[in-house]
């Protein structure tokens, strides 16, 4: 079946899409408005925001060690779910005990986990927030505020650093 291009914007496109999708009823392939819109967006290079998680701790000291990292040890702000704002060696311990996360841990390694030999459930989970460079301090704040709030909020609990730093951990 031959493919059939289809053509983003009046200009020669950047981008010559090929559809090999199953035709629709008109025999045609159509793009939904939004699939369209990402296309057009790809192609004139929009900044785009990337959310990666990555890594993780499966233990609480695994969690403290991961805390130590994104506030270097101390020497940098980080700021909890409920706005609290914590700095100084130290405050990992803090946290992890606040999140009950050894309680968590145990419960993982009681006789009714599941399988046997099966890796525990990772307690902690690292998400980064890629921006486009020039990006303010305070817009990557409060982007990732309001992103924590929307996926995170009274489900898991999550710490961020301050801007400038690329890493934030939920658990």
């Amino acid at each position: 079946m031959p493919s059939t291009p289809i053509r983003v914007g009046r200009e020669e496109p950047l981008l010559d899409l090929r559809s090999l999708a199953r035709p629709g009823p008109a025999g045609r392939v159509r793009l939904s408005p939004a699939q369209f819109e990402h296309i057009a967006r790809t192609v004139s290079r929009a900044p785009e925001v990337i959310v990666k998680v990555s890594g993780g701790a499966r233990s609480a000291a695994g969690a403290m060690a991961h805390l130590r990292y994104i506030d270097r040890n101390g020497a940098l702000e980080i700021e909890t779910d409920e706005g609290e704002r914590l700095k100084g060696k130290g405050i990992e311990k803090d946290i992890t005990a606040d999140w009950d996360l050894d309680a968590t841990n145990a419960r993982g390694r009681g006789p009714y986990r599941g399988k046997a030999g099966r890796k525990p459930a990772k307690l902690l989970h690292n998400v980064i927030l890629s921006m486009p460079r020039g990006t303010s301090p305070e817009k990557l704040l409060a982007a990732s505020r309001d992103f924590a709030r929307e996926e995170f909020a009274l489900r898991h609990r999550y710490v961020r650093n301050r801007p400038g730093i690329p890493h934030s951990s939920m658990s």
